[in-house]
């Protein structure tokens, strides 16, 4: 009843509250909201996108004269820079990079002068790439040896100068080395009487600068404003791990992460010794002392063992000195436990800096990463492990598992059938990579310049 009672009351009250507001409506507040940004909409496929009052476009097509606007855009990514810099008291800003190519002379310098509330981006649904190479210009036709070919004057400005890539219409080539293997050094004047070799010779071009391409191997052009040739020279210090290698054999490398349980090695060992595969695991330190027999099974069976650190951590982001700790600390595990001393290195998690590459090459540790991914950690459907491998495998790929992970077991007999049967060979990473005389491209492709 006093429930009940409640209840009329509280009826009352909300009715007798609404009569008042409505007989003596209370003073008129005016809200306060922060002034609108101005924006500018455009629409892409995805829906719709907005850019700030305060954002840039940069394009290839662009000139460091415009205004930055999506109509007139600048040129160069240190206009930006400089124009943002200028303008310190303004909000947030991003710098959006249309499709293309771009090229950077010199060392890109961030200091306490720049704004921090800056994001460079590229453009929606729109490829971007950056590169330091410098442009070769000045091009005619020319007749050698009865060869038609586009010849110009380049000044050698350095030893470290080489032919690395070609660009159309802004836009890097399909591969990003020619010859097929190696690059064109650039280190001595050619001989009157050299002729154009009618093939791919690399040794040729250690000694000459002479440029050749196959007719095979890139879009045909008729004059010298199809193609831009542009040298290295000094752009990139960041190093990178190996992630495949170009071969002309149908090799490739299966790994396998050890960090987790161990109770499934003997069956992936059998599964490899069926499919007369032979692979590389990377094991942690603390996997091997935990595990020692798994590891002595693994070298037994004629497998090959990296160490992947000794207790798993972020290795780009602790010094050197903790690095080397992991390092050794996880290679005298692996010793102990029977797996002998590893020669090859993988970052947990596959988290790399320049600096961690450095400190393992300096204690004798090629570093690997892989170009193919099997997404067992992800917790994959066996069949979505088979097709994401089976699809992405090239000639000269390193295969990325786990051990530990239940679905890797049920994916693994379908993706070795599979590849075996296309061809291909599993061999370890040391009978797979070249260890001297190689450079690496942009994507972390191993290539042998012999």
């Amino acid at each position: 009843m006093e429930m009940f009672f409640t209840r009329i009351v509280a009826v009352f009250t909300s009715i007798f509250t609404m009569l008042t507001m409505i007989i003596c409506p209370p003073d008129a507040v005016t809200p306060e909201f922060p002034e609108p940004s101005e924006q500018v909409k455009t629409t892409f496929d995805e829906g719709e996108y907005v850019m700030g009052k305060n954002d840039l476009v940069v394009a290839p097509y662009g000139n460091d004269s415009n205004d930055g606007t999506l109509e007139s855009p600048l040129k160069t990514f240190e206009k930006a820079k400089e124009i943002l810099k200028s303008d310190s008291s303004a909000g947030k800003a991003t710098v959006w990079f249309r499709e293309g190519t771009y090229y950077i002379e010199n060392t890109v310098a961030f200091t306490a002068n720049d704004r921090e509330n800056v994001t460079y981006r590229s453009y929606p649904d729109e490829k971007v790439s950056f590169t330091g190479a410098k442009e070769i210009s000045g091009w005619s036709k020319a007749e050698i040896n009865g060869v038609n070919a586009f010849v110009t004057d380049m000044p050698i400005e350095s030893d470290e100068d080489y032919f690395r890539s070609l660009f159309k219409d802004g836009k890097r080539l399909a591969r990003s080395n020619y010859p097929k293997s190696g690059v064109f050094k650039v280190s001595g004047e050619p001989l009157a009487d050299e002729s154009v070799p009618g093939s791919h010779a690399p040794d040729f071009f250690t000694h000459a600068l002479a440029f050749y391409a196959d007719k095979n191997d890139i879009i045909d052009f008729e004059n010298p404003a199809d193609v831009d040739v542009r040298i290295m020279h000094f752009w990139r210090d960041d190093l990178l791990p190996i992630y495949s290698v170009e071969t002309p054999d149908k090799k490739i490398a299966v790994t396998f992460n050890c960090a987790w349980d161990a109770e499934d090695i003997p069956e992936i060992l059998s599964l490899l010794e069926k499919y007369e595969a032979k692979a590389t695991f990377f094991i942690l330190g603390q996997w091997a002392k935990n595990n020692p027999d798994s590891v002595k099974m693994i070298a037994e069976a004629g497998h090959e063992i990296g160490t992947h650190s000794n207790t798993h951590p972020d290795m780009a982001k602790i010094s050197a000195e903790e690095n080397m700790a992991e390092l050794s600390r996880s290679c005298e595990y692996i010793e102990k436990a029977g797996g002998g001393y590893p020669k090859l290195f993988r970052a947990p998690s596959g988290s790399y800096s320049s600096e961690l590459i450095k400190t393992a090459s300096g204690m004798g540790f090629m570093t690997i990463q892989w170009d193919v991914d099997s997404r067992d950690w992800k917790d994959k459907t066996a069949g979505e492990m088979v097709e994401s491998v089976t699809k992405n495998v090239r000639k000269g790929s390193i295969v990325l598992f786990h051990s530990g992970k239940k679905k890797t077991l049920e994916a693994l007999p379908q993706i070795l059938e599979i590849l075996k049967n296309g061809g291909y060979e599993f061999v370890k990473i040391s009978d797979l990579v070249y260890t001297e005389n190689y450079t690496i491209d942009h994507t972390g492709r191993q290539f042998s310049l012999t």
